[in-house]
């Protein structure tokens, strides 16, 4: 009420890092479930954000368990690229923490603009089965990818 504005930019690590309990600000809970292998991460998925902009929220990406801690999101649906039949992008769960590494099989083709491997890195919701990554398309990098199951 005295005009004074708190954010992320302005404070220390003992409030962000999570120490300071009893503050204004507000804290997400991350849950951690085991994983057997990655089958919970097969069916299709709603995007949620695509920085590359090949999908609009709300469209539908079918994603393919493989084996062990690897699942594949396909790209099928894929509107923009001349191989969506023939790529995918593997995605590999680290099982002790959630983290994910990305590589595609082959390039994503895209007529007007190239060819471009994907690569990247991100995380999954163990207990959610959320998919939250980072893509570097070529040179082209940062690019957040974002789903949940439906």
């Amino acid at each position: 009420t005295d005009g004074r504005i708190f954010t992320s930019t302005n404070t220390v690590g003992t409030v962000t890092g999570g120490s300071f309990f009893s503050s204004p600000f507000q804290y997400s809970v991350q849950f951690f479930c085991a994983l057997e292998d990655a089958s919970d991460f097969d069916g299709n998925y709603i995007v949620t954000a695509d920085a590359w902009q090949d999908y609009v929220p709300g469209d539908v990406v079918p994603v393919e368990f493989v084996s062990g801690y690897t699942f594949r999101i396909l790209t099928t649906n894929n509107p923009y690229i001349s191989n969506p039949g023939a790529c995918y992008m593997e995605v590999t769960i680290d099982p002790t923490n959630g983290s994910a590494t990305v590589t595609s099989n082959e390039c994503l083709n895209y007529p007007d603009f190239g060819c471009f491997d994907v690569t990247g890195s991100g995380s999954v919701g163990t207990c959610t089965g959320d998919i939250d990554l980072v893509l570097n398309l070529g040179g082209y990098t940062d690019n957040a990818f974002s789903l949940v199951k439906q």
